[in-house]
């Protein structure tokens, strides 16, 4: 491939002092360009609706290598879900403010103009390719090189298609490598005259950055590593970001959006100071990316879109020291957006080490919007009822669309009271609904004074529980002296429930209070196995499981209707109208796969006491060709080559037609082919041909991957 005059333009993350020849080196020392200035439109090119393809160069990419999160498994994992989520992410947005159409010079676009799109679907796919290595050290042309495979392999022929090349760890060129003045650049390339298609295109060069450290973006987001990369892997999401705005832009440097400096900043390049990376929120699971901010005219400065925040009114809170088993007053923490977007809240919780002693007593900001940058507060009360003896702690956070979750850390401890229930816990399981069941609670005094006891009462919010006697309420108790109170049970459903028996001293601030737990019984029903997996099945066949329905209540367990959430799977129900304790019957579930690929679904059978619940799943198949070659490559010379199709699906593969283009022939021996056969095509090249020598070889079938196109080349490509 030729270029066409196009200078990379580099990330300013590593150190260095800029090239000064022909092609010079922008963002080459550790610190950001000035933003002097707002860009201008130099009318030269910019996209508005472009495609991204992403190709991982070399073996390394599928067979792993390194130590996760820093390894090249989990880096391709975390590049692709960036792309997936950046494309019509706010943060992206802030560009959608540039043209294509305004007058040279211009620092705005008159409304209507042919603005940066920010596509949802910018993301085309992946390519994972291991047929040839890169050498340790590339460069330019090589990478040209590889960028035009990319562009055969994925059809990437659109004008403002953009390639991105990833190289896995110890690969770098020049630039990227160690003294080297850049993290990643942007470029453009031609193809060789005669290609079709002709003309120039976009693409971006990225090496392996978790190994070049804080310089090239690492821990700049999140400076602890998870499991999904977010920290050591920071810089894949910056420096991603950031040339996909540049190439945007000003895809062929220079003539499009730069500011007026004799540097020719572009976006990236003005905000490119590691001080401003930060974790932005693009959605979804792991949803949320360093990135840097990026130059917006309509700012006048740099700018990272929308992104809401949570805060706390407080970053901890000691709730003292507090008898076991009894409550404290309600202590609020105030919710506040510092962000500029909308913070949408789903709820509250208490983590960590002992949530269970820390209670929302209230949620008012359950379902809320807070609004950026105004007076939107909501509340959060907060109970501590200890549960144990000694130090307890948790975490306040909420849920909701911010990336980042802060919390409130809780503290405080539990101690022994002085007045003491026997037994300190009141359980009354076993008691069939309709049925009552009773225990007595009996309080001691623990202390060494006399205790006057002013009333015993019942705290039940389920209608459970009831008090049949009360010896406690008027009660004077010497030391180690005792009353009861006694409780009856009433199940109204097989639910575990809860209740508390408080009883109040004379002269004391708060009662003393023990837990009566319940829990009704009646029909009940067991599965066998709550997940059934079934083997891969054909589209068009089907397979059956049995899963046994068991009676473990203490009543007749009735089936009602059967439920799937998929219908891919079906159940036929073998079971009487009433299963007696302890007898059992069987269902069968029937997968039929409607498509290909993993099938799932969850089926609910409700009875006469609780729901079961089954998941399911399977995968369908069909007959799926595979070759053993990305490209085939004659260096010029006559001779035959043969490559091999395999059929790695299910089924019988039938192929259906074998051609090729170009000064090639093809002889095979592909037919019908079952599970795991293969067939052998040999390629030759005639080498008759004094134009254009390259082709393509084409094998259909009637499986899932349908044709398979194989670059063919008669001589390399050179460069001029």
């Amino acid at each position: 491939m030729k270029n066409i005059a196009l200078v990379p333009l580099l990330l300013s993350l590593s150190c260095g002092t800029p090239e000064t020849a022909a092609e010079p080196n922008f963002g080459a020392s550790s610190q950001a360009l000035p933003p002097v200035d707002n860009l201008v439109w130099n009318g030269g090119t910019m996209f508005h609706n472009p495609k991204v393809y992403v190709t991982f160069w070399g073996s390394d990419w599928t067979t792993g290598v390194g130590t996760a999160p820093a390894d090249t498994t989990t880096a391709s994992n975390y590049i692709i879900t960036f792309w997936q989520r950046m494309g019509g992410s706010p943060w992206m947005g802030t560009q959608s403010q540039y043209c294509s159409d305004a007058a040279v010079g211009d620092i705005l676009c008159a409304p209507g103009s042919a603005n940066f799109t920010n596509p949802t679907d910018v993301f085309q796919g992946w390519w994972f390719d291991d047929s040839d290595d890169p050498p340790a050290s590339v460069n330019r042309l090589s990478i040209e090189w590889e960028t035009q495979f990319a562009r055969d392999h994925f059809g990437a022929y659109d004008s403002e298609s953009i390639l991105v090349i990833y190289t896995p760890p110890g690969v770098y060129d020049a630039l990227t490598a160690t003294g080297g003045s850049a993290c990643a650049w942007h470029s453009g390339a031609e193809t060789e005259d005669g290609a079709v298609p002709a003309g120039h295109y976009a693409y971006i060069y990225i090496p392996w950055l978790p190994s070049k450290g804080a310089g090239c973006g690492a821990n700049l987001g999140s400076p602890t590593d998870d499991l999904f990369g977010h920290g050591i892997l920071d810089g894949f999401s910056k420096a991603s970001g950031h040339e996909f705005a540049e190439t945007v832009t000003d895809p062929f440097y220079g003539n499009g959006w730069t500011d007026s400096t004799g540097l020719k900043g572009e976006n990236g390049d003005k905000c490119n100071a590691n001080a401003g990376v930060r974790n932005v929120g693009f959605g979804g699971a792991n949803g949320f990316f360093a990135v840097q901010p990026l130059w917006s005219n309509a700012a006048g400065g740099c700018d990272l879109g929308s992104t809401p925040a949570v805060s706390f009114d407080a970053t901890s809170y000691n709730f003292g020291t507090v008898e076991v088993a009894m409550k404290t007053t309600a202590q609020p923490f105030v919710v506040k957006n510092t962000g500029n977007a909308d913070l949408k809240i789903d709820f509250a919780a208490a983590s960590g080490a002992n949530p269970g002693d820390y209670w929302i007593y209230e949620d008012d900001c359950a379902g809320k919007t807070l609004r950026p940058s105004s007076d939107d507060t909501c509340v959060i009360w907060v109970m501590f009822v200890p549960w144990a003896f000694g130090a307890r702690s948790a975490a306040l956070s909420v849920f909701s669309n911010a990336p980042l979750m802060p919390f409130v850390t809780l503290t405080g401890n539990g101690t022994l009271q002085r007045m003491g229930f026997l037994p300190n816990a009141v359980q009354l399981l076993g008691t069939l609904v309709g049925t009552s069941s009773s225990a007595v609670v009996r309080m001691v005094n623990l202390g060494s004074k006399a205790q006057l006891i002013s009333a015993a009462r019942l705290v039940d919010s389920t209608r459970s529980f009831s008090m049949v006697g009360d010896q406690c309420t008027g009660a004077t108790l010497l030391p180690k002296a005792s009353c009861i109170v006694n409780v009856q049970f009433t199940p109204r459903s097989t639910a575990a429930v809860n209740a508390f028996i408080t009883v109040q001293g004379a002269g004391e601030n708060k009662p003393w209070a023990v837990r009566v737990k319940g829990k009704g019984e009646g029909p009940e029903g067991q599965l066998s196995s709550t997940a059934l997996a079934f083997d891969d099945v054909l589209i068009g066949a089907s397979a059956a499981q049995t899963v046994t329905v068991r009676s473990i209540g203490r009543a007749a367990l009735s089936l009602g209707n059967i439920v799937s959430s998929s219908g891919d799977f079906t159940v036929a129900n073998g079971c009487p109208q009433s299963i007696a304790t302890g007898s059992s019957c069987t269902l069968t579930v029937t997968f039929r796969p409607s498509a290909t690929l993993q099938r799932g679904g969850t089926i609910i059978v409700n009875t006469n006491g609780r729901p079961l619940s089954l998941a399911v799943g399977g995968e369908g198949q069909r007959p799926q060709g595979v070759i053993d070659a990305g490209r085939l490559g004659f260096a010029g010379r006559p001779g035959t080559k043969s490559v091999r199709f395999l059929n790695a699906g299910a089924g019988t593969l039938h192929v259906t037609s074998v051609s090729v283009t170009g000064d090639f022939s093809v002889v095979h021996n592909c037919a019908l082919l079952a599970a795991g056969a293969q067939c052998s095509l040999n390629v030759t090249y005639l080498g008759t041909h004094n134009g254009n020598p390259n082709g393509s070889l084409f094998i259909s079938d009637d499986g899932w991957s349908g044709q398979h196109v194989i670059p063919l080349y008669g001589q390399p490509h050179l460069a001029k």
